[in-house]
């Protein structure tokens, strides 16, 4: 599981279909790590342990259920009639049955949340600030926005493309240059 998925040319040779697992498969971020991720970036994940549960006690309905918690999704309550955008479109699980495998699937609709939710939109102006709040030089804004979201630094290129769309250090330019990094391959998928 902690094979890299870059294969040299005698791993492809010995094994072209990966069925011996000379190299590690590149798959998806489920949707639970993908909001735990973003809420983490963001600095309102709630690390503590919930002994009791994150149960609405005064709920009557589940429609409309307004899921604003910040504790680990782990801890979040699940409801038939209200499932998070996020779970819908990356293949969360359904809450009618019992599911041992998840489909997952790859469309449209996926990119879209990721530009338009308003969830997405909020934790992008939390990291914004929270960057904001430590630097306002454009190369560390950058360096910082790529080490939140995707862990790791920009490569030359990247980090002058970002400082060049970037312009003016202000809260609007960075949520947008971090919304693009949101929606990018690189923060779906596990290499």
């Amino acid at each position: 599981y902690r094979r890299s998925s870059i294969a040299t040319s005698q791993q492809i040779e010995m094994d072209p279909d990966n069925r011996t697992y000379a190299r590690g498969t590149i798959r998806r971020l489920a949707p639970e790590a993908m909001r735990d991720s973003l809420l983490e970036a963001s600095g309102e994940l709630d690390l503590e342990i919930l002994t009791i549960g994150n149960f609405p006690t005064s709920l009557k309905e589940d429609y409309d259920y307004q899921h604003a918690s910040r504790y680990r999704t782990v801890y979040g309550p699940w409801f038939r009639n209200s499932v998070p955008q996020l779970y819908k479109e990356f293949d969360g699980p359904n809450t009618s049955f019992s599911t041992g495998v998840r489909n997952i699937s790859t469309t449209a609709p996926q990119a879209l949340v990721l530009l338009n939710s308003p969830w997405i939109d909020e934790r992008c102006k939390k990291i914004a600030t929270r960057i904001l709040s430590e630097t306002d030089d454009p190369a560390s804004i950058v360096h910082a926005a790529y080490r939140l979201i995707l862990n790791r630094s920009p490569s030359s290129s990247e980090q002058t493309m970002a400082e060049e769309m970037l312009g003016v250090a202000d809260v609007a330019s960075v949520a947008s240059l971090t919304k693009q990094l949101i929606a990018s391959l690189d923060f779906r998928l596990i290499e």
